[in-house]
């Protein structure tokens, strides 16, 4: 799952991970979710299926839900649904298929949202991420909100997703993706989560005055991709237009601090921390069932 799908003649080759290592790390943390092993062991099912949405269906997503155990039957209405928001590298990305299946393993139904339009992984290269990325984010960011809002929609018209109750939770370059959501205020987001988040104080969308989605940021103080004026801004936004909102902050820790692949990184800007991957993960849950209280 790390090999360069640019490089192979076959088409269905999709690139999942930076390296072997990383896999490994990644696999091993997946197998060791006390919430997954849970679900499982109630006799749950954990369905996936891909997804492609948005303008000519270019958008690469993947559903993730989970079937039999606390739904078993009895209860089976509509769930909350949420929007799991990719990194730099993209939507095809293994530590993303563990987190869709934690967030599923608590009730959710999870969207795995693509705004880079990559479909096989893409993405792992840096310098076609980068490309994409500058072009979602250009000219006010107006791809980066068409694009979210078509996730929403995609959400919303999933079967058994309550359309009235949505979520977005957003890991690194998934920190703009959720807030750009909710900077355009649709009326069923409930909740937005940023979790080593690049985070700044962009406009609202044109029209918009308010945001009613509740907001979770979960921080790392030496994080150099965040300095201390891109988080005043974001305060400062979130403030001004009356959010409720709450800031973890963890001392010493750098980007991407929830991802264990982080450790084996050779570049100094990122590294894990088990204390704050446990910690801003029990607050996310937390934070996300007060919010879908009816889990």
């Amino acid at each position: 799952c790390w090999n360069d799908p640019s490089a192979s003649s076959d088409r269905n080759v999709t690139r999942l991970c930076r390296d072997e290592e990383s896999a490994r790390i990644i696999f091993e943390a997946w197998r060791s979710d006390e919430s997954i092993a849970s679900a499982v062991s109630d006799g749950a099912v954990f369905r996936t299926e891909k997804v492609a949405y948005g303008k000519g269906s270019q958008q690469h997503g993947q559903l993730t839900s989970m079937e039999g155990g606390k739904f078993d039957g009895s209860n089976v209405g509509p769930r909350p649904g949420l929007l799991l928001c990719h990194t730099a590298v993209g939507p095809q990305d293994l530590f993303l298929r563990w987190k869709a299946e934690a967030l599923a393993s608590l009730g959710y139904v999870v969207l795995t949202v693509d705004v880079l339009c990559d479909p096989v992984g893409y993405a792992w290269d840096p310098t076609w991420s980068a490309a994409a990325r500058a072009r979602v984010m250009a000219n006010g960011r107006a791809l980066l909100r068409e694009r979210m809002l078509a996730s929403f929609s995609c959400l919303q018209a999933v079967a058994n997703v309550d359309a009235a109750h949505i979520g977005a939770v957003g890991f690194c370059f998934g920190g703009p993706c959720v807030f750009e959501l909710a900077r355009c205020n649709p009326a069923a987001l409930r909740a937005i989560v940023s979790l080593h988040g690049i985070l700044d104080g962009e406009p609202l969308a044109p029209g918009v005055a308010k945001m009613d989605a509740r907001v979770l940021l979960c921080h790392g103080d030496d994080d150099p991709f965040v300095p201390a004026a891109s988080i005043d801004a974001c305060l400062t936004q979130l403030r001004s237009v009356g959010a409720e909102w709450q800031l973890l902050t963890f001392g010493g820790v750098r980007h991407s601090f929830t991802n264990p692949a982080q450790a084996v990184n050779p570049n100094p800007a990122f590294g894990y921390s088990a204390h704050a991957a446990a910690s801003s993960w029990a607050a996310t849950t937390l934070f996300l069932k007060e919010v879908f209280a009816s889990l």
